[in-house]
């Protein structure tokens, strides 16, 4: 009895051992999926630092840039100032233009009137004079102090004439040379005006140049920034998933260590039972077992003993009877009357035999899961090792096997005890 109790132990503890770790697999594939988004989450945050290395790098290059447009701004304002300066001096100039011009005419008409004077006074001395007139009038003088007069007004004649043409040469020279004076200071001020202006037009196109870089820059900093702000959604979408997650595989293993706990309860309670009822049948068992000749109602090799198993279609169970997998004939394992034969969708095509009273008990056996086809019918009566029916695989069966039941007074006890 003792060898059978541990046998049960082994088998059931051993069916545990073998479960399918459904659980265990789910749990597995959600901390690897949790895992695999934790990977992505950190590789995005590499790539968020680069972004904002990159943001960083572009805004030091946008810095750079502003302040060289800050310098050149200033020598812009610099030579715009220049320009103000020069354009006055040009106004200036072209005053002193006129100004000399205005000048220019005064002296022109002074010349041209000189001019006249001379004409006139070479005229007269032309027509009314010649050498020898003139050497007349002074021989003509009446005394020494008339000569002396006269040759005095021929000298002053003489003279004035040597002196309008010495001030004509004089104001000839000077309006050349302020004129001259004039058209280089215009020429030069328009020059450097020139000069400034091309400077400004370079500085300006440089200027464009350089606004032209900071708005390329700038937009590929509003690039960089909304590809960042893309990674961070993405980033806190995964963080949303890794604790969604991760509160799954927490409630996941709270359910599986309560299936454990409810499981490890059924598991003692149903060893609890089965060594209950071998104790108390062992005594009939044994007795039965000696005053009985019950044979093995067909041939094959037991696949799943009485007492606790792992249910074949999910859960754990109490088995009440004793599967013989194997083919062929079924045969009744004691002789008796035939108490039901059909079918049903637990034991499918099945046959029950009253043995009547053996040792003070009521003896009925069961036999299940036949093919279609049954050799006997209800109220017959069959000797032992009568055929029943061929092996099957009909109603609650996962292959082809008997499965065999001995009841006592209606109560279902361990067919070995009788085989």
């Amino acid at each position: 009895m003792k060898k059978r109790l541990l046998t049960l132990s082994a088998i059931f503890l051993a069916s545990l051992s073998v479960v399918p770790s459904v659980f265990a697999d789910s749990v597995d594939e959600m901390e690897s999926r949790k895992s695999e988004l934790q990977e992505q989450s950190s590789s995005i945050s590499e790539e968020i630092s680069e972004k904002d290395h990159q943001i960083q790098v572009l805004e030091q290059d946008i810095a750079a840039l502003e302040e060289e447009i800050s310098v050149m701004q200033g020598e812009i304002s610099q030579l715009v100032n220049q320009l103000e300066e020069q354009e006055q001096k040009l106004m200036e100039t072209q005053q002193e233009i006129k100004r000399l011009e205005s000048e220019i005419e005064s002296l022109v008409k002074i010349i041209n009137e000189r001019n006249d004077l001379l004409e006139s006074q070479a005229r007269v001395v032309q027509i009314n004079a010649n050498p020898q007139e003139l050497l007349a009038i002074l021989l003509e003088s009446n005394s020494i102090t008339d000569l002396y007069n006269r040759a005095n007004v021929l000298t002053t004649i003489m003279a004035a004439n040597r002196s309008i043409i010495h001030e004509q040469k004089e104001d000839q020279d000077t309006l050349v040379a302020k004129r001259q004076e004039a058209e280089a200071d215009y020429n030069y001020s328009l020059e450097l005006k020139q000069e400034i202006e091309v400077s400004k037009s370079n500085l300006i196109a440089q200027k464009s140049e350089l606004d032209d870089k900071v708005s390329q820059i700038m937009a590929t900093v509003s690039m960089t920034e909304s590809e960042k702000e893309q990674l961070e959604s993405k980033q806190s979408d995964i963080t949303q998933q890794t604790t969604a997650l991760a509160a799954e595989i927490e409630a996941e293993r709270a359910r599986q260590e309560e299936i454990k706990r409810q499981e490890e309860e059924a598991r003692q309670k149903a060893i609890a039972e089965a060594e209950a009822k071998e104790e108390a049948e062992s005594a009939d068992k044994e007795q039965v077992s000696s005053n009985s000749s019950f044979i093995m109602p067909a041939s094959g090799v037991y696949t799943s003993y009485f007492g606790p198993r792992v249910y074949p279609f999910g859960g754990y169970d109490f088995h009440l009877g004793l599967d013989i997998a194997g083919s062929g004939t079924i045969s009744a394992a004691y002789g008796g009357t035939v108490e039901r034969a059909g079918y049903n969708s637990s034991y499918g095509y099945n046959v029950i035999i009253n043995h009547g009273i053996i040792n003070g008990v009521e003896v009925k056996t069961l036999y299940g899961h036949m093919q279609p086809g049954l050799k006997v019918a209800a109220g017959m009566t069959v000797s032992q090792g009568q055929a029943l029916g061929i092996m099957g695989s009909t109603g609650d069966s996962t292959g082809v096997h008997l499965h065999f039941e001995v009841r006592e007074n209606g109560r279902h006890v361990d067919p070995l005890g009788y085989l």
